[in-house]
This record gives C-alpha cells, structure tokens and sequence, in this order.
C-alpha cells in the first residue's frame, strides 16, 4: 500500500485541480520557482558549514581535545565537536560509536546522550535566517553554541555519574 501513496496523491491532486479548475501546472512552476530562490538564499550557508566540518575533520584541531580528555573515548569527544555543525556527521559518529563500542556500553550510553540535548546549531541558524534573509545573528550563535556547550558538559557529567 506505501507504494501507491504518492500516486494517490498526485491522483487526488489533479482531480480536486480538474474539478475547481484549477490550473494545477502554473501553480507548480511557481512553487518550483520559489524553491529555486530558497535554495539561492540557504546554499552558500549550507556550503560554508560543509567546508568548515571538512577543514576541521582533515586539521589536528580534535588532537588536542583528545589529549585533554582522556577519559573520554575520542569518537564520542568528534561527535560532540560535530554535532553543532552537522547533525548527519554526528550521527555517523554516533553509529560508529555503536559499531565499535556497542550501545549500552559507556560511550555508546554517552554519545546517545549527546545527541539527544544538542542541535545542529549552525545548520538550524544557516537554514532558517537565511531563508527569511537575515544576515546578522545576533547574540544566537553564542547563546546557542553555549546551550550546547552546557548539555555537552551536563551530559558527560551525569552519564559518567550515573553509568
């Protein structure tokens, strides 16, 4: 039955045109149009966060976070880095994790908690401001990447308190 929902749709979509006369087709050029601006106004943000996970992932930068937490297995520790950048990255991560350690063990336990109190900050900021224009944050970077910052922190404190 999923397999013909999409043709019901599109079915009942020309016949509800058909029967109010409406022109069905001008009306989706348009709406392919204004995907089309949308995509525009989001894409050099979705581009500069793409570059930026890649200079990040191929520098030594989380070298130095895994020497100051050893405690802490270092794909949990990228993940975290990733997660405000890119939610599919941190969830790669995420099933690495799951892979390598299992899902009830320490870090899978950790990084299950991770992703589950932050967001994907600057993919959320690229996408909504730059789709209404906006082209200064604020304070929500900031703001934000500090809530990340405290659920990463409140994270591994209770995971490690309590596992």
């Amino acid at each position: 039955m999923s397999n013909y929902i999409l043709l019901i749709i599109i079915v009942y979509i020309l016949i509800v045109s058909l029967y109010k006369r409406i022109d069905a087709y001008d009306y989706f050029i348009e709406g392919c149009k204004e995907c089309l601006s949308l995509f525009y106004n989001i894409y050099p943000s979705l581009l500069a966060i793409i570059l930026l996970v890649r200079l990040v992932e191929y520098s030594n930068i989380l070298s130095i976070f895994d020497n100051v937490f050893k405690s802490i297995p270092k794909e949990v520790i990228i993940m975290s880095f990733f997660r405000p950048l890119s939610g599919n990255a941190s969830l790669a991560m995420l099933m690495r994790i799951f892979e390598l350690y299992g899902s009830d063990s320490l870090p899978g336990v950790l990084g299950s908690v991770i992703q589950g109190a932050t967001d994907t900050t600057f993919y959320v900021i690229a996408l909504y401001f730059g789709s209404i224009n906006i082209k200064k944050s604020g304070n929500t970077i900031p703001i934000s990447l500090f809530a990340d910052i405290l659920a990463i922190g409140l994270g591994i404190y209770f995971v490690l308190k309590f596992f």
